[in-house]
């Protein structure tokens, strides 16, 4: 009988070091299990935050406006402008997308609509596609009048009546003399557009300088 109570005694012992052997197992694997995703979730989480953040100092749209200019005729009547003039900045968001620029002409014998915009070639495709969104939102303050431009710090949209593509200034809005001395003008602009000559054709056409006052891109 001491025999087998000693027996009795050893393996409850044994099963109780088993239990708590297998306890101890449990125990880490739940502890490997919780803990080491919980601190790469925080990781990838620091991660990301950090990833944005950069992006978001990196990005620079340049959407302040410098000029919002509108024409003064207005459309015949009759003419289906307005959903022309949608269709001329829907084909106009497609090439900027595509190529930082493009020029759209929605065919119409009442009222035709010529359509240019561009962004500027130092802007990121994501600036230039954010920059043009908020330029599109500009022009329809200028309807119904048949044309209107608006500059932002980089990119600008044009839309009128007629084809102007191929125009260098136009007299009334592109060429204005605020200086004091006429002579100092042409005296900066001309030292203006060699700088800016020679600096776009080492930078893929893109340039921009000031002389004197007199600013150019």
């Amino acid at each position: 009988k001491p025999k087998r109570r000693r027996e009795s005694e050893k393996q409850s012992i044994d099963a109780e070091r088993e239990r708590e052997r297998e306890g101890n197992m449990t125990f880490c694997w739940q502890h490997t299990h919780i803990t080491i995703p919980k601190s790469q979730s925080l990781i990838w989480l620091n991660l990301i935050s950090f990833l944005n953040l950069l992006i978001l100092s990196l990005s620079d749209p340049r959407i302040s406006e410098v000029a919002l200019l509108c024409g003064t005729t207005p459309p015949p009547r009759n003419s289906s402008y307005i959903p022309n003039f949608v269709k001329e900045m829907e084909n106009l968001s497609l090439l900027v997308a595509s190529n930082h620029w493009g020029q759209f002409t929605v065919n119409s014998s009442v009222a035709p609509i010529f359509g240019l915009a561009q962004c500027h070639r130092d802007l990121s495709n994501t600036d230039c596609l954010l920059c043009y969104a908020v330029a599109r939102t500009r022009p329809p303050h200028c309807l119904p009048a048949v044309a209107g431009r608006i500059f932002l710090d980089g990119c600008f949209l044009r839309y009128d009546s007629y084809n102007f593509f191929n125009e260098t200034i136009g007299p009334r809005t592109d060429k204005v003399n605020c200086s004091a001395s006429g002579s100092g003008f042409k005296g900066g602009v001309g030292k203006l557009v060699a700088n800016l000559t020679r600096s776009a054709v080492e930078n893929r056409g893109f340039a921009v300088g000031e002389v004197n006052g007199v600013f150019g891109l």
